[in-house]
């Protein structure tokens, strides 16, 4: 039980941030809000399904019910969450970061031959802009700066807080909303 609750915490503390990071540098300009929106609707709405299938279970399934159940699907979904992980390219801007060129290179030059097949072109057209990349190596103390100390502390805050309100919310609410409806249906 308890690894599953810990893989079910870093699949929502440590992973999330990633594919955030993933998908606002991933996507094209164009539909990038889009798809940043869609990540955040899935993750928002996570909780309240959750809370549902507990619920429903209860409900309708009570020879099979146990709240540990919502806990063993968010380790299964967590451990599938690792696998896709591991189809995914490195961030080539990370990359170039790191100093490693090549690498960076590779994969976007597979985006592009993937591109260019996909949409049936014989060349990309031109780069319009680029982007100066900082090889400067950011160190743990550069949250605490003062310029970044507010937003630091204020997600620290946030970060505690959501931890509590996922598990809290999404497993153990609806054992509490059932157990006031048996007490109730037991003294009217």
């Amino acid at each position: 039980m308890a690894i599953f609750i810990f893989i079910g915490g870093i699949g929502v503390g440590g992973e999330f941030p990633l594919v955030d990071s993933f998908t606002t540098e991933m996507m094209p300009g164009k539909v990038r809000g889009n798809r940043l929106a869609l990540v955040y609707t899935i993750a928002v709405t996570a909780g309240p399904f959750i809370a549902f299938l507990t619920f429903a279970m209860q409900k309708y399934a009570p020879p099979f019910y146990s709240w540990r159940i919502i806990f063993w699907f968010m380790g299964a979904v967590g451990i599938a969450i690792w696998a896709v992980r591991t189809r995914l390219k490195e961030s080539p801007r990370w990359l170039e970061t790191q100093g490693k060129y090549k690498e960076a290179d590779e994969i976007t030059t597979e985006w592009e031959d993937k591109t260019k097949k996909d949409l049936k072109l014989s060349k990309l057209p031109p780069v319009e802009t680029e982007t100066e990349v900082n090889e400067a190596k950011s160190r743990f103390k550069d949250i605490f700066e003062p310029d970044l100390r507010e937003r630091t502390t204020m997600m620290l805050i946030f970060q505690f807080f959501q931890s509590g309100i996922f598990y809290g919310f999404t497993a153990l609410a609806p054992t509490f909303f059932d157990s006031k409806r048996l007490h109730n249906s037991i003294n009217p």
